[in-house]
Order: C-alpha cells, then structure tokens, then sequence
C-alpha cells in the first residue's frame, strides 16, 4: 500500500518535489530548453540537486532517447581525466585494451560534467575543440581519424567560474547559465520534502513511519548547509535508528530523533577554501593515522593513489612530515 505521504505529495513532471517560486521558475527554464541544445551551467550549493537538474534538462530534451553520461571532473588527475572524456586506442607497449571516452558515449546523448571548475587547462582545450568541430580523436589515436561525437554539454559548479576557467571555454560551456536555490531560499518546501522522503523510506523499510510536528517544525527551522542531500540522509538516518530508545513505538519521528543535527559539524561555506580545508584536513588526518603510508590513506579515502598524489600536490602536503624517522 502506498504511503499517505506519497498520496499527498508527488514529484512534478520534471521530477521536482516543491512549490516554491523558485523551483516552478527552474522548472519553466527546464522546459523552456526542451528544443535548444545550447550548452548549459548548473551553479549551486553542494546537495541542491545539480545532477538531478542535468538528468530533468536531458530527460526533456530531444536526446532523451539517448545516453545521459556523468561524470566528476574533481576526482582526476589530469591525465586521468583526459582518458576518461577521449578514451584510448590499444597500446602496444602498456597492453591496455581499446575503449571508447565519455565523449563518444554520450553520443546523440547528454554529457553532465559536474565541478567543472576542476578541469586543467589543457583538458580545457581538448574539450573545446571536441565541441566545435564535433570529432575527437583518442589517446594514441590517429589524428588524420577522428570520430564522430554529438552530444549537448551540461557542466555544474558549487563556485563562481569566472576566473577559474579559460575565456574562450567559459563562453562555450556557458551559454545559458542555471541556477539551482539552496534549501534555505525555499524553506516552505522542507515540510513537503520531509514527508516525501519520510514515504520513500518508509517503503523501503517496510514500516510505516510518520513525521510528528514537532519533527517538522525542527527539520523546517534548520538552516540545511547540505541542502536537500542533507535532509534526505537525515531522515534516513532517523528511520534507520528508529526503535533503539524504549520511548519509540507507532513509528513517530519527533523532535529528539532529530537531536544529531546540533552536533553535527557541517561547514556552510560552500566557497573554495571552505570545501579545500575540509579536503587538505581529512587527507593529513588519515596520513597522520597511517604514519604517511600512500596506500593505506588513499584506501580508506576511497581515492586511487594517482588521484592521492595529486591532491597531495595541489595542497602542498609532504607526505614525509608524517612518515616516521623523517627529520
């Protein structure tokens, strides 16, 4: 049986759940853009919904029929990332197989590039040229044979791009700029979004949970620095702990199941420092406990040591200050 909550509150066409102005204004762009195929930039707050967005614009867009391909361009080194958008032609020498790039995947599709801000200049070119002649060539391709690729370019940002990005790049990747309200600048959608998530876990877990008003009154008078990912995972979390206090039964989420949001230590700025500083800090944290061991700190990190090593360089961290017997 259907959650009461998802009777009552349903995801607009475009997959949207709200009706402040500012989400019916996004939506109207959305559908504004249905025939164009004009680049688009996606700026917002980290767990706004920028992906979410991309897949409403492909998803409504004359390419819907095709691939929508994602990807981050922060979790990459340089090299790396070129690989990924332009794939590879098989190589004698190292014996890696053929494989196509993002570029041709997301033929006749969309291709969503999210923390555009990330790319290295010279990936930048590439990329630029891609998308005025429409062909590439691979890694260790032929450049007398290219391929073909058509594909609609949706980039996404958490910071201002202007200065982070080549001009002549910028210009082409944003030909229409979008963005995405926080969930503070549409705090009468966090009742709505509250019981929407409430019905969606309350079907995956099989129990019918409720949100009391005093619950609603704390979620809707919290300042969200996650946004909507936060509120989400939030919930989740309230459900999933729910029956370890004796006080719980009838499945009634109040305020107290909610007590871990005043200790929890979100950092609101969502500006380049605020996001590096958080990074730099949790990378030195896991060298210091690994005594500067690569490996074990790009483990538990879930990053490939490539991708360690490059951060290292980026926020100037010698790995050497924290390996034992170093001085």
């Amino acid at each position: 049986m259907t959650h009461p909550y998802l009777i009552e509150i349903q995801p607009n066409e475009f997959g949207f759940v709200g009706e402040h102005p500012s989400i019916k204004h996004l939506c109207k762009i959305i559908e504004h853009l249905a025939s164009s195929d004009a680049s688009v930039n996606i700026q917002g707050e980290s767990g706004t919904g920028k992906e979410f967005t991309a897949r409403a614009l492909h998803d409504y867009s004359f390419r819907k029929e095709n691939l929508f391909i994602a990807s981050n361009c922060g979790v990459f080194t340089e090299s790396l990332l070129e690989a990924e958008l332009f794939g590879a032609e098989k190589g004698r020498a190292t014996g890696v197989d053929a494989y196509p790039g993002l570029l041709e995947q997301a033929h006749n599709g969309t291709l969503f590039l999210d923390e555009i801000t990330e790319m290295p200049p010279r990936v930048q070119v590439a990329l630029l040229r891609a998308l005025q002649e429409r062909k590439i060539v691979r890694i260790g391709g032929v450049a007398s044979k290219p391929r073909d690729t058509n594909f609609r370019l949706v980039t996404a940002s958490s910071r201002k791009l202007e200065g982070l990005l080549r001009e002549d790049f910028y210009y082409r990747i944003v030909q229409v700029p979008i963005q995405v309200p926080s969930l503070r600048d549409r705090g009468s959608d966090i009742e709505l979004l509250s019981k929407y998530f409430c019905g969606k876990e309350s079907e995956k877990s099989g129990k019918e949970f409720y949100l009391y008003g005093d619950a609603i009154n704390t979620l809707s008078n919290y300042h969200w620095p996650g946004n909507i990912r936060q509120l989400e995972n939030s919930i989740i979390r309230a459900c999933a702990l729910y029956g370890v206090d004796e006080e719980d039964k009838d499945n009634i989420l109040y305020t107290r199941h909610f007590e871990f949001l005043n200790e929890e230590n979100f950092n609101a700025d969502n500006s380049l420092n605020g996001r590096s500083d958080l990074e730099k800090g949790l990378i030195i944290e896991n060298l210091k406990i690994f005594s500067g061991n690569i490996s074990e700190t790009a483990k538990t990190l879930g990053l490939p040591r490539s991708v360690l090593h490059y951060k290292l360089k980026k926020y100037k961290i010698d790995i050497n200050d924290y390996r034992p017997n170093s001085d």
